[in-house]
This record gives C-alpha cells, structure tokens and sequence, in this order.
C-alpha cells in the first residue's frame, strides 16, 4: 500500500497516481483536509488504522511506502468559534505528526526530515562541504552587517526570505489572499529603510551573473535537469519564479558527471528522498547551488521538457511494495 499524504488540489499528486493506476498498484490518497471530520484515524501501541470514507480499513502496517507531498490544514465545518477551531487544529497535527512518526515505511520524504532540510543555513553549509560552490552569504537582522557586506560587493547584492516566499493577507473585500516575495536586488533606496530589518531577518547575497538556471529534480538516485533561460526575460532575470514562460525557454540539460552525483550526496545527506535544487550557471561555467526545495514543484518542468518525473516517482514508491 502507498500512502500520500496531501490535499485534494495537487496536480503533482494526481500525475504520479495516473501512472500507479496504470501500473495497478494499491494506494490511498489522504487528503488530509478531510482529516478528522471525513477521515478517522486511531493509534494503540502496536497497531493503529485509518478510516477513509470509502469504508476501507488501512492499517498502518499495511503501509509500505509514503509520499509526503502537500498536506493542508484540516477544515472544521462544525466548529464556530475561533478559539475552537485552533485548539482543534493543534490536536489534529499532533496526532498526525505522532502517527508518521511511527509509521515504519519507506518515506519520500519523512516530515521530519523535509522540515529539517528546510533550513537555508543547514543547506548551504552542507552543500559547501560536499564540494558545491555557494554565494558568498549572509543571514541576518544586523542591518550594519548588511551595510558593510553591500559595500563589499560594490552595492550590487541580492536579498531573498529565509524561508517563506509569500504572505497571507486579507484583500480589500476581506478574503484570503497571497502576496509573493521574490529574490531581489537590493536598491538604494531600500538601502535607505534597511534598519527595518531588525524585525524580519533575511538571506544576503552577492548578485551572480548568470548564463542560465537549472532546476534539478532528484528522484532517489535519479537525476533529471531541466535548463531556464532565464535571462531571455526581463520579468524572471533576477528571480525565474516572476514566471514568464512564453519568453523563458525551458530544455532538458545533461549535467556534469561531477555535479550530478553531488546533487545525489546532497539529497542523501539531507535524509530525502527527493528534492529540487536550483543552481545558477555562470558565463564561465561555474555551477552555484542556490537551494534545495525538500517539497518542490516541478510538474510545469514535465509539461515543457517531457521529464519523466512523475514516472519516476511513481516507479521509485513502487519498488518498496515489490521489496516488502
């Protein structure tokens, strides 16, 4: 049994179980939304079970692989107060992270694992003791550090979130909404408000010019690389995520033998088993790792390319079933 932990509006998801049904393999897909008013889960010491609303009973023990994809916040219907709902959320997510914890299956990848990795710091300091250039970096809400770094790179340096590249807010007419933070360079003017930055630390780095993009899908041991284009347009010059793909050419690309098993070491060093690694490729030809996404998306790069990354994920849960 494969389990996939996820919500109901993941096209990724609904990619790789396209093919584990042509493969007739059994999964379930846990929306974990529907958890815990549709979905009824029970641990006991030993043994423990889910109860999805079809009627099937899935122990976890029956579960040999997961895919830990893109879980959502659980949705109670039922509950009106504020007060309610969150004390309901919190003992929602500790019964389920108790649960994957406890669940001895093959992982892609544990949450545990993924929100370790999430570390930007963690990240760079393994990739540069694997042997991957990185930028020059700071990571800080020092803004006198951030003022002599500039200087040090000749003004011309970049600023990027630690961690979350957007902001929920409530627009205008009250409804959710989202506002997105890109990598950016770092202005004058903002120059000028940078002792603001003692309440949201951030990542600093020097501007790298850049021949292209990559952004590398590691599946297990499997490498699949896709080329951006990236200075072909203004919009995603500085950041590719101001996604312009009518003018931002996306290819297959062939790494270098050396690079290749370095985004492999850096995965396994991690303890994941996926990730998505953007690197920078410069017009000498240097390769600059910039991060790894433990969760990253990646189907758009399928849908230009042709990689055959839902394959291979689907080939890669598949194999612990045969194993087991």
């Amino acid at each position: 049994m494969i389990l996939i932990v996820t919500n109901a509006e993941d096209p990724e998801a609904d990619t790789v179980i396209d093919f584990l049904k042509e493969d007739k393999t059994e999964y379930w897909r846990f929306n974990t939304e529907d958890f815990p008013e549709k979905v009824k889960a029970s641990f006991k010491l030993g043994e423990g079970e889910f109860l999805p609303p079809d009627g099937r009973v899935i122990p976890f023990s029956s579960i040999t692989s997961a895919w830990y994809r893109r879980p959502e916040d659980s949705r109670f219907q039922a509950l009106l107060t504020p007060e309610a709902i969150e004390f309901a959320r919190m003992e929602t997510r500790a019964l389920l992270f108790g649960i994957w914890r406890t669940i001895n299956c093959f992982w892609v990848s544990h949450p545990d694992n993924i929100r370790i990795a999430e570390s930007k710091p963690l990240q760079l300091q393994v990739a540069s003791s694997l042997g991957l250039e990185i930028p020059q970096t700071i990571i800080t809400n020092d803004s006198e550090k951030v003022k002599r770094f500039c200087k040090d790179f000749g003004g011309d340096i970049i600023v990027k979130p630690i961690r979350r590249g957007y902001v929920e807010f409530k627009n205008k007419e009250g409804m959710p909404d989202v506002l997105s933070i890109f990598t950016n360079r770092v202005t004058p003017e903002a120059m000028r408000e940078i002792d603001s930055l003692v309440y949201a630390p951030a990542i600093f780095q020097p501007y790298i010019l850049k021949a292209f993009e990559l952004r590398i899908a590691v599946v297990g041991t499997e490498v699949l690389a896709c080329r951006i284009d990236s200075q072909e347009s203004e919009f995603t010059r500085d950041d590719w995520r101001r996604y312009d793909f009518e003018h931002t050419p996306h290819s297959v690309f062939e790494l270098p033998q050396r690079i290749e098993i370095l985004c492999v070491e850096l995965v396994n060093k991690l303890k994941l088993a996926f990730g998505a690694i953007d690197m920078i490729v410069t017009p000498d030809n240097r390769y600059v790792f910039l991060e790894i996404n433990p969760n990253g998306h990646w189907l758009w790069i399928e849908e230009l390319t042709g990689l055959p990354i839902a394959r291979s994920m689907a080939t890669l849960l598949e194999r612990r079933v045969e194993a087991r």
